[in-house]
């Protein structure tokens, strides 16, 4: 769904929101903030392989982009 010319996006398309809510609950013993952070099923998803390294969410991640993408593009490929 992204085109290039000469390494610049000329187009892209958001497919999911991916933070419902995040709120501020503290520090943890280390001084770190800690958040309570509803997110959507896509963006739970792409968290888990982002920063879980999960690969086996893929096929799932895959499977919601092409239900998207063929519902609001029926002619592409």
């Amino acid at each position: 769904m992204i085109q290039l010319k000469s390494d610049k996006w000329i187009e892209g398309y958001a497919f999911s929101v991916h933070t419902i809510y995040s709120i501020y609950i503290g520090e943890n013993e280390y001084g770190h903030p800690q958040f309570d952070t509803k997110r959507s099923p896509m963006g739970e998803l792409v968290y888990r392989l982002k920063y879980k390294q999960d690969i086996s969410v893929l096929p799932n991640i895959i499977t919601l982009l092409k239900s998207v993408c063929f519902r609001t593009y029926p002619d592409k490929d």
